[in-house]
């Protein structure tokens, strides 16, 4: 089971990077160098770039909810 800190981590800095420099132009590597982990560790936690946005929509979607 992933560790929840880092899929969290992971999560932020992907949604701060898709904002930045769009969704096309950010890979995973690009995402696992800002979150100072390696490339293969990521697919630990996500085994796409898909669904890691599924994530990141899944997460805001709850932050309405809640409000």
């Amino acid at each position: 089971m992933p560790r929840t800190d880092t899929r969290h981590e992971v999560i932020a800095t992907s949604a701060r990077l898709f904002a930045e420099r769009g969704l096309t132009e950010t890979t995973m590597r690009a995402i696992a160098d800002a979150c100072d982990i390696r490339a293969a560790s990521l697919y630990h936690h996500f085994g796409s770039k898909d669904d890691l946005i599924a994530a990141i929509m899944t997460r805001s979607s709850e932050h309405v909810v809640a409000l």
